[in-house]
């Protein structure tokens, strides 16, 4: 079994993965660290939020894990809060996808998210996307399948915002991820932040390729 690690560096155990059918939302109050726009307690900067709109023509369709708060800058025509639990709903339209960064293996919200992105988007009922990760993530398991897709290099740290105004200088950097057709306009309107990298290699076990594992993650 190959080693796995989390976005810091530690290593995980593989845990089997949870198919969409088989999770069962948490026991208990939830917390802020459960929503996308707020990445444990930090929301997406308005200019990553500016650059997704303008890609997509004006209107985000979706934001799956928010708060009222976030959604003020997002102005998703849709969001779902942690109470309402955005991996149990359903996805469609244009998302921005900011899943919470802490903890890790196939059983984290972010590895769900993903999944679930993918599987919506190769259905059709996801239309286009752009997540948001740790730049740290794009050596774990769960990213990989990302790498099918354009993604943005910052060459510097991007600072979040928190409730109430409060701000943050992160510990790590931030990649910005596109799945959808118009990989030209994501390039056009995100080479504002940084470097924009494509895979160009054969195909390999990831979301585009047919012999990508989707239970296996």
């Amino acid at each position: 079994m190959p080693e796995l690690e989390d976005e810091r560096g530690q290593g995980l155990l593989d845990f089997p993965d949870l198919g969409p059918r088989d999770y069962v939302q948490p026991s208990g109050r939830p917390g802020p660290g459960h929503m996308s726009s707020m990445s444990e307690d930090w929301f997406t900067p308005p200019d990553v939020v500016e650059a997704v709109r303008e890609l997509f023509g004006g209107t985000i369709s979706l934001d799956p894990f928010s708060c009222a708060e976030a959604n003020d800058v997002v102005r998703a025509e849709r969001f779902f809060t942690a109470a309402d639990d955005g991996l149990v709903q359903p996805w469609a339209g244009k998302l921005l996808v900011n899943p919470p960064w802490g903890g890790g293996g196939t059983a984290s919200t972010k590895s769900r998210a993903v999944r679930k992105l993918i599987r919506s988007y190769r259905e059709g009922t996801v239309t286009e996307a752009v997540v948001v990760a740790n730049a740290n993530a794009t050596t774990t398991r769960w990213f990989a399948p990302l790498f099918a897709y354009p993604v943005c290099f910052p060459p510097r740290r991007i600072n979040y915002y928190g409730p109430n105004g409060t701000g943050t200088s992160p510990n790590n950097g931030t990649v910005m991820i596109y799945v959808g057709r118009n990989v030209r306009g994501f390039a056009d309107v995100f080479s504002r932040f940084g470097n924009i990298m494509a895979r160009f290699a054969p195909a390999g076990p990831d979301a585009e390729a047919e012999d990508w594992d989707e239970a296996a993650g």
